[in-house]
């Protein structure tokens, strides 16, 4: 008998997992419903084309020899069947299907499975900050958001940026602006930078070498306010200054996409997360 693998997601895990599955067991019928646009692009690479370095997005989802890693390449190369903007919406476990609605139609579709694999990733959080629906403020986790960066960089009207958080998203952004010569500042409430990674020490390193790259760093500095003129971004606003800004980066970390999983009743940990066993297996 024919084993059906469903996978939730198809950016980095889900690909993944759909290309071993097949290596392991050519005859498995493997498909992916992925609620975006964009496949098993490199998401680690957004910064670098953010920051040009990296010239064309589709270089970030393509194979070593060029080939783009779409819906076709995934059906005729890997033969997995893919259903991109697909929005899995519920899991029935009883019967071992998952609704998904299909986003261009607005049709809900049931996809059946033997074997379910979760792979929905993280959402970035946007603090509940007065003014975060400024035009140009911006998070960076997917292909969209990068594209949207990229082109505010592009039309000419970004000279000077705030990245909120000191993390490391936050500081692969700090490199990819001000290496296009943008004024760029970073407001965290910590003193120093990457403090989940290198303790004070390093840090007081770190900070050195942005100064020298002539990078503010705000350490100990709350937000309170993006500020707006007329509807347009004027300035980061903290417990004790004002910041100029035509751009923001919200980086202040993710939290897990387990809603259809918690609603499915699977156990979720302490800290948002599915819980699993040794072998990845849920409750």
């Amino acid at each position: 008998m024919v084993k059906k693998v469903l996978i939730i997601g198809g950016v980095a895990c889900g690909g993944k997992t759909a290309a071993r599955l097949m290596r392991i067991d050519p005859e498995a019928e493997v498909t992916i419903l992925e609620k975006g646009e964009f496949l098993s692009y490199a998401g680690c690479g957004l910064p670098y084309y953010v920051g040009g370095v990296v010239k064309e997005y589709k270089d970030l989802m393509s194979t070593p020899i060029g080939v783009i890693r779409d819906a076709t390449f995934f059906r005729k190369v890997k033969h997995v069947d893919v259903h991109t903007s697909h929005l899995a919406t519920r899991i029935d476990r009883k019967n071992h299907t998952v609704a998904a609605l299909d986003v261009a139609s607005g049709e809900e579709k049931t996809f059946p499975y033997d074997k379910l694999v979760i792979a929905t990733g993280a959402s970035p959080i946007r603090p509940p900050i007065p003014g975060a629906d400024l035009p140009r403020v911006f998070t960076l986790w997917n292909m969209p958001d990068a594209l949207a960066m990229r082109s505010a960089i592009d039309s000419g009207n970004v000279k000077r940026a705030v990245i909120i958080g000191g993390g490391l998203i936050g500081m692969e952004v700090v490199e990819a602006l001000s290496n296009q010569g943008l004024d760029v500042s970073v407001v965290d409430l910590l003193e120093t930078p990457l403090p989940a990674m290198m303790d004070e020490e390093f840090g007081m390193y770190l900070l050195k070498a942005l100064k020298t790259k002539g990078v503010n760093f705000y350490g100990g500095e709350k937000v309170q306010e993006i500020v707006g003129c007329n509807g347009e971004l004027s300035a980061v606003r903290t417990d004790k200054r004002e910041i100029p800004a035509d751009m923001v980066l919200m980086a202040v970390g993710v939290r897990p996409n387990t809603a259809i999983a918690k609603e499915a009743g699977l156990e979720i940990g302490n800290k948002g997360g599915i819980l699993v066993d040794l072998h990845m297996k849920t409750s």
